[in-house]
Order: C-alpha cells, then structure tokens, then sequence
C-alpha cells in the first residue's frame, strides 16, 4: 500500500504536491476542530449548566428543610384509642384510605404488629397516616422509605402497639 501510494505522490508535479500539501495544512486543523474541539465544548456547557441546575435545586430543598425545621410543630389531634380488641389490619387499611393511600399489603405479625408496603404514595401523605396511627396507639418500628419516581416515595414498615 505504501509503495502504490508512493508512487502516485511521485506521478505528481512539484506544483501537485505543494497544492495538496497546502489542502492538508487546512483540512486537518478544521477537521479536528469539526470532530474534537466543538464536541468537548458542547459536553462541557452542558455539564456546566446540569451542575448550575443542580446546585440550585440542592438550594431550594436546603431553603425548604430549613424553613420546616424552623416551622412550629403544631399539636397531634387526640384520635381515640387504639381498640385493643381490633385487627390491625382493619385500622390500618381504615387510616390509609382515609388519607387516600392504597396498601399492596399489610401482613400481621403476631398479635400486636403489623408489616405494611405501599408501592407509590406523596411522602406528606404518608407521614400524615403514620402520625394518625400514632395518636391511635401504634407506633412505627421500623421503616424503609424509598423514590418512587416524580415526587412519589415506596415505603415499608412494621407497625407495633404501644
């Protein structure tokens, strides 16, 4: 290959071979402009501004986290008791329809505690139902709050009396 090549440059002119020598010096420097120099540019920027974005947005949930800190914790409502003779099941399934939220499952365990799944809910909503419970006795033991996509939390959880 280098030998057919080599003798093509030597069937060219002295001036043929100056004339694409001059063509090389300036397509190489644009194309490595066009395929590496602008591509680098264009990822930079947008890096820059998904950072920008970002920082603001961890701005804005900072600003917010403080002003619930800062916010006063107004006073549970007094709910009934919690019926010893209920099935947790019941006042589960009751508290969370009540609030709008659909269980996947809520699997007793034992007599006083109860595992509850719920795929896709707001967290505020969430946390209202479990405040609610609380007011009626139960009290979370343990709990596994995951996103769930645009807003939207998974949680599970082990609900035991008081």
């Amino acid at each position: 290959m280098t030998a057919s090549l080599s003798q093509w440059w030597l069937g060219r002119s002295r001036r043929e071979r100056n004339l694409l020598l001059l063509m090389l010096a300036i397509a190489v420097p644009i194309l490595l402009w066009l395929l590496v120099v602008r591509p680098l540019d264009t990822a930079f920027t947008t890096a820059r501004l998904s950072l920008n974005e970002s920082i603001a947005r961890h701005g804005r949930i900072i600003a917010k986290a403080d002003a619930l800190m800062a916010a006063p914790v107004p006073d549970a409502p007094k709910g009934k008791p919690l019926d010893t003779l209920a099935s947790l099941s019941v006042l589960v399934a009751d508290a969370a329809s009540q609030i709008g939220l659909t269980l996947d499952s809520a699997n007793p365990v034992g007599s006083n505690a109860i595992d509850i799944r719920i795929a896709q809910a707001r967290p505020a909503a969430v946390t209202g139902m479990l405040s609610h419970l609380e007011t009626r006795g139960l009290s979370v033991e343990s709990m596994r709050m995951t996103p769930a996509g645009t807003g939207t939390v998974s949680v599970s959880a082990r609900l035991v009396r008081r």
